[in-house]
């Protein structure tokens, strides 16, 4: 991946889509839910100087409900390509 430029990104990073029922954690009591489905595609979360001065195609950019990470603690540009090929063009 000569594309991949982990200073600036981080990834491919498994998006849940949906969950199941809320249930008991045997183990640490707490009540959690699983995953019962990922988001398809090659899902990146980059820092807003690794997208700066591109034109960004429609639907590339996406924008979580509730973000679980952040790229190196700061401001963060979610990504969605249909898959690796798709990610390394548009960075190429």
């Amino acid at each position: 991946m000569s594309w991949f430029n982990p200073s600036v990104m981080d990834g491919p990073v498994a998006v849940p889509m949906s969950w199941g029922p809320e249930r008991i954690d045997e183990e640490s009591g707490e009540t959690v839910r699983d995953v019962t489905a990922w988001a398809p595609g090659y899902h990146l979360n980059v820092a807003p100087s690794a997208i700066e001065g591109r034109e960004i195609p429609e639907g590339v950019r996406v924008y979580p409900e509730s973000p679980s990470q952040a790229f190196a603690g700061a401001d963060t540009v979610f990504l969605r390509f249909a898959d690796e090929a798709a990610a390394a063009e548009f960075f190429g």
